[in-house]
């Protein structure tokens, strides 16, 4: 995520409402800032406060680790991850709360 993309933005509702609705049985949503994409590093903690990002883990990315370790080539991207720590899909762009669910869904 980056404060300046809009998809970015637009699907943050839908993740926090994600984290909120599951997180009795053990689903996490955890969002992650690429300050490495930022203009400065102070967008990336104005975009967390600004949209309430409080309520599920979020991190900043302030050297690029991240980025680079999970190779992200495209705004947003969202990765599911199981229980044992294994990506099991990689979802390029935009999600809706309903795509995500059904991907929660098939590993509860």
């Amino acid at each position: 995520m980056a404060s300046w993309c809009e998809p970015c933005t637009r699907e943050i509702p839908d993740l926090l409402q994600l984290h909120e609705d599951y997180h009795a049985e053990g689903v996490s949503v955890l969002t992650i800032n690429m300050n490495s994409y930022e203009r400065t590093r102070e967008d990336a903690q104005r975009f967390v406060e600004e949209y309430n990002m409080t309520e599920a883990p979020a991190v900043i990315d302030l050297e690029g680790d991240v980025a680079d370790m999970y190779n992200i080539q495209y705004l947003p991207t969202t990765y599911i991850i199981d229980e044992d720590g294994i990506i099991v899909d990689k979802i390029p762009g935009e999600v809706s709360y309903e795509l995500l669910e059904q991907k929660v869904l098939e590993l509860l």
